[in-house]
Formats: C-alpha cells, structure tokens, sequence
C-alpha cells in the first residue's frame, strides 16, 4: 500500500504521473508475487489460466479503476472462478455502456460532478475538520 504524501510545489501534473507510477509499482508487485519469471513469457492465455488456478476455491475482491473496454472485461472474466464463496469483482468506468454489460439486471450507481459550492465544502470538511477555512 503506498503512504500518503503532502507534497507542496508540486504542480497537478506531476502529482498525477506520481500518483500512477505508485499504482503501477503496486501492480508490478502484485505480478512479481503471482507469477515467476518462466510466467513472464507466456502468453495471455496461459497467464490467465494460471490466474484462474490461482483463485479457484479461494475468495477474493478484485477492484478495477476506470475501465474502458468491454472487450477487456470479457477476456478477463473468462480467468475468474465463479464458486459461489462470495468473491467479488468492483470496477468503475465513465462508460455506462460498460457497467450495463458486466451486470445487465443492476442499477449502475451514476457520480455526478459536484457544484463549485459542493466542492469548497467538501474541501472545507476534509481539511478543517468541519470548520470553515480561516481566510
């Protein structure tokens, strides 16, 4: 898990490639823990059966942030066991469409954009502790 930071001077732009060279670090770890290094040069289908024995019989909550492509979606569901444990998959995605294919008969939960006023509120709340900024 990566640890917060309060970086100051840094700019939006550098805070978010850090932000994703700290996820990708987790996710290079979460592969080198999985697979070895004769894994490393198979191809997709015998990394994703490999997956797939790696969780059958076992429970696991998989999150997925922003996914776009159905087609992704549909190659990647073919490598999770579906036991019956409770084992869950959570993605999010801007693509409606997306959400309504991985589960037709659900209600995807819509985010809206706050209101310039929701977001100073928020920012208010989070940073003072419910108290108002001491501007």
């Amino acid at each position: 898990m990566v640890e917060e930071e309060i970086i100051v001077g840094f700019d939006e732009k550098a805070l978010n490639i850090k932000k994703k060279i700290d996820m990708l670090l987790d996710i290079l770890h979460f592969i080198n823990v999985l697979f070895t290094d004769e894994d490393k040069n198979m191809n997709n289908e015998k990394l994703g059966e490999k997956l797939y024995r790696h969780f059958k019989g076992k429970r696991y909550l998989i999150v997925i942030d922003d996914l776009w492509d159905i087609g992704a979606w549909v190659d990647l569901k073919v490598y999770l066991p579906n036991d019956h444990n409770g084992s869950r998959v959570i993605f999010t995605s801007r693509v409606k469409a997306m959400a309504m294919h991985a589960s037709p008969n659900c209600h995807p939960h819509c985010q809206y954009f706050l209101t310039e006023e929701e977001s100073w509120e928020l920012l208010q709340r989070k940073v003072f502790q419910n108290g108002s900024c001491p501007a």
